[in-house]
């Protein structure tokens, strides 16, 4: 757990002021397993634990009074799965990983759209000599969270997540 302090300076429209923001961030824990059925194989799984539970408040702290905003987010894990068969000069990979809700209704805002999380991902790597290319892809989707009684009702409604993304990179070893 860390309890952050950061001294900053607030612009506001005619002036500005010193504050202090006041924030918990939670501890984690991650446990994994790797197995090699063999050489040329490798399955893991890892589970990551959040202690979101302490996230309880941000305060905002200036001379004219405190801004506190509300999140009382609940802890959550995130489950990973990953298969990695090695052949001659290319890895090929492919995984997923899904992450519980950690946003209560109540506190629920859009600016954070928190829901549960299903996230697939497939790649290769190519070695030769010193070169290394790797291409991955990874699609998310998160099912419908319909969110009710948030906080004065102004986050009801339906949320959606859907992403796709595609990286690649390329690199020499010396």
């Amino acid at each position: 757990m860390f309890d952050g302090h950061l001294t900053t300076s607030v612009t506001g429209l005619f002036k500005r002021q010193d504050a202090t923001f006041d924030a918990k961030f939670p501890q984690t824990i991650i446990a994994g397993w790797s197995y090699r059925p063999t050489p040329n194989w490798n399955l893991e799984f890892n589970l990551d634990w959040a202690d979101w539970d302490v996230v309880n408040e941000f305060t905002l702290a200036t001379a004219a009074g405190a801004l506190k905003t509300p999140f009382n987010w609940k802890s959550s894990f995130i489950y990973k799965f990953d298969a990695t068969p090695q052949m001659q000069g290319w890895n090929l990979s492919a995984g997923y990983w899904f992450a519980e809700e950690t946003v209560p209704d109540a506190y629920f805002k859009p600016i954070v759209p928190d829901q549960a999380l299903h996230v697939w991902s497939a790649g290769g790597r190519w070695m030769l000599n010193k070169w290394e290319m790797a291409l991955t892809y990874q699609f998310g989707y998160g099912p419908t969270r319909n969110v009710l009684g948030s906080e004065g009702r102004m986050a009801d409604g339906a949320y959606r997540w859907l992403s796709h993304a595609m990286t690649f990179s390329a690199g020499r070893r010396f």
